[in-house]
């Protein structure tokens, strides 16, 4: 049996077996594309951290089909990519928003995933939470759908520069032994490319760098 069994459950310290070196596999076989086009980047000071945050515009939409729930119903997953930046200290993160159209009480501010995983052209990474909020009062990302759990998760540039580059994408939640995959929303325009692009250019003039 591989990862994947019946049903939704997964073998989920497999999955994280796999995760632990197939991502370093997945870096060392391509590159990473130069940021172009209209700009997407959005930065802003927060008080509360101290910390001078970039970011995308807006979140990449990944979806979840509930037709069990109701016609058309779906669960979504807005991600988004933050750099913090504290006297030169740099740090990345990704911002995760949980949601739902259909039972706005199915995601509260309290609901937690036992694990998350991305899905990167078949190869899992699994995501490592933040440290609570990492002091930030507000992330300042949005997500079209009210309400829903909000995660901080930290990454590399190099967990960045594999999402950018993967053509498949699907993100796993481990939720009480049960899992539930979204896919990226079809034709979305992630920019995320373009933000791994920004904190590659800023080593060129930075002294200090962001952390690996």
């Amino acid at each position: 049996m591989g990862i994947f069994s019946h049903g939704s459950r997964l073998d989920w310290s497999v999955l994280r077996r796999i995760a632990g070196m197939g991502w370093i596999i997945l870096l060392l076989t391509g590159g990473c594309t130069r940021p172009t086009g209209e700009d997407v980047m959005y930065q802003y000071f927060d008080e509360a951290s101290g910390a001078t945050i970039t970011r995308l515009t807006a979140p990449v939409p990944f979806h979840k089909e509930e037709p069990m729930l109701a016609a058309n119903a779906r669960d979504y997953v807005y991600i988004g990519p933050a750099e913090m930046n504290r006297s030169g200290h740099r740090q990345l993160v990704l911002w995760m928003n949980f949601c739902s159209t259909i039972d706005r009480g199915r995601y509260s501010d309290s609901w937690r995933p036992d694990g998350v995983f991305l899905i990167l052209d078949g190869t899992p990474m699994e995501l490592t939470p933040a440290d609570s909020q990492l002091g930030v009062s507000e992330w300042s990302y949005v997500s079209p759908v009210v309400g829903g759990s909000t995660l901080v998760y930290a990454v590399t540039r190099a967990q960045l520069r594999l999402l950018a580059r993967a053509g498949d994408v699907r993100i796993l939640a481990d939720v009480g032994g049960q899992t539930r995959e979204y896919a990226r929303w079809r034709s979305a325009d992630t920019g995320l490319q373009r933000f791994v692009g920004y904190i590659d250019d800023e080593d060129q003039f930075l002294l200090t760098s962001v952390d690996e």
